[in-house]
């Protein structure tokens, strides 16, 4: 019987299929005790006798992976590669799946959600109910508003999608988007930063788009800014972000992700922030369709190769 992990701690919550499934096709499963993100360290004393990984968003580095001789596949459940040392993988012949069509519209609609609740300062109009006071805080319309998309993949068109009904004009800056008919695309990110009231980004984590939204950024948007981030942590340099948000109070940010999670830093303490811990593919309908997929991925090289 081959054992496996499964190490994203919400695993089979909403339904067991996924687990059932695994389970049926009879490998031994291991789940994460923790109920949260693995470290490096945790991830390797659970994996070192397991030949299958159903992945969440841990490392798998290379200082990871070479502690790791029993390993033959990660089976990712979600979209997101990074943190993945792919080279590793395919010189060691190690498999690598994911799920990548499953999360675009929950994580579309988060992002629809955020921006909204920013604009209109729900949060705040909010607090100041549960904290006994009936004082209105002014917020802004979505119609009429520029919004830029760092990024044109899955989520970024499903958002775009989602905008049509609000009179907006949507520009994007994604350089690995050759043509798009349709779209309003522009060559460089300043000029996309400059121009629009509304930024969100929708990209993956590189050593290239790592801070790809810096202080350099910070001094060329407009001093109302709202900034959206349901992709990865690292994007944003947060001590750049906390000074702009601190300095200019008609601006505001909308942040899942974080550069370290759980997130307990100085961005909480920013009454223009909104925060949620990571829940962008954290719907009942997706989860339990990312996990199944992830399973059947897993079930499958192990049959097929």
């Amino acid at each position: 019987m081959k054992k496996i992990l499964v190490s994203t701690s919400s695993f089979a919550v909403e339904s067991t299929a996924p687990l059932d499934v695994l389970r049926e096709a009879g490998f031994e499963v291991a789940l994460n005790p923790h109920g949260r993100k693995l470290t490096k360290d945790e991830t390797i004393s659970l994996l070192t006798s397991c030949e299958g990984v159903v992945a969440g968003t841990e490392a798998y580095s290379q200082d990871v992976l070479v502690k790791l001789p029993n390993l033959k596949v990660i089976s990712r459940c979600g979209a997101g590669l990074d943190g993945i040392d792919i080279q590793y993988l395919k010189a060691n012949d190690i498999g690598l799946y994911n799920t990548p069509e499953v999360h675009a519209s929950a994580v579309a609609e988060l992002t629809l959600a955020g921006l909204l609740a920013c604009l209109k300062k729900v949060v705040a109009n909010h607090q100041t109910v549960t904290n006994g006071k009936w004082q209105k805080i002014m917020g802004a319309n979505l119609s009429g508003k520029k919004i830029g998309l760092i990024g044109y993949g899955k989520v970024a068109r499903a958002f775009h999608k989602m905008l049509t009904g609000f009179d907006c004009e949507v520009i994007i800056y994604d350089p690995y988007l050759l043509n798009d008919n349709g779209i309003h695309k522009v060559e460089q990110l300043n000029e996309l930063a400059s121009a629009c009231d509304i930024l969100s980004l929708h990209i993956p984590l590189t050593e290239t788009t790592r801070n790809i939204i810096s202080n350099s950024i910070f001094q060329v948007v407009k001093k109302n800014l709202v900034l959206l981030n349901t992709s990865r942590g690292g994007l944003i340099d947060e001590a750049a972000l906390a000074n702009f948000l601190t300095t200019n109070k008609e601006a505001s940010a909308y942040l899942d992700v974080f550069e370290t999670e759980p997130y307990q830093g100085a961005l909480t303490a920013l009454p223009n922030l909104v925060m949620s811990p990571h829940i962008g593919t954290f719907t009942k309908e997706t989860r339990v369709q990312m996990e199944y997929e992830a399973s059947i991925n897993l079930i499958n090289f192990f049959k097929h190769g």
